[in-house]
């Protein structure tokens, strides 16, 4: 009944045609590859010596209520351990000794504790000598209702901020032999 309906209207014509328009590929270009990776400065790939810089963190209690259990230098002390125990660089206690200069710290936003984050932790890499920023790694930590799960968000961060720096410096080294 439906398709004698379309004959009389003389609608059949036409909806064949839309059908003929959908089998019809949209775009004849290829599909987009990614563009070729650009480099990463020869610094952090050749570096040897780091200066560990702490950029400080916002206040760890809003209110009375404690955002992130340990001291406000948590987040550097443990950077800095996973560091040490990563072996790849030297660390110096003086940015003058040092062929890189990682900064890192927390910030937490001020959404008033609204998802989906409670703060954001930033690792930049400098240049001792001319303090540009050759690197940024920037991890959101995400809220949550209890300080444990909070402390553990920001554990999360800064394994994945130590992950991805290790990433960099070991895919550009293989890259650069």
């Amino acid at each position: 009944m439906f398709g004698t309906v379309l004959q009389r209207s003389g609608l059949v014509p036409r909806v064949v045609g839309c059908l003929a328009l959908l089998a019809v590929p949209v775009y004849s270009q290829p599909p987009a590859t990614s563009a070729p990776r650009a480099p990463v400065p020869t610094q952090i790939v050749n570096g040897k010596k780091v200066f560990v810089a702490n950029a400080g963190q916002d206040s760890y209690a809003i209110h009375r209520i404690v955002i992130f259990g340990g001291s406000p230098d948590r987040v550097y002390n443990e950077f800095y351990a996973a560091l040490k125990e990563w072996g790849k660089y030297e660390l110096v206690t003086a940015p003058a000794d040092a062929d890189l200069v990682f900064e890192i710290g927390v910030t937490l936003s001020d959404n008033g504790w609204r998802a989906p984050e409670i703060g954001r932790l930033h690792l930049a890499i400098r240049d001792p000598r001319t303090n540009v920023v050759l690197w940024t790694f920037l991890r959101h930590v995400p809220v949550a209702l209890h300080q444990g799960n909070r402390d553990k968000n920001l554990g999360l961060a800064l394994s994945d901020v130590v992950s991805r720096l290790k990433d960099l410096v070991t895919q550009s080294g293989t890259a650069a032999q």
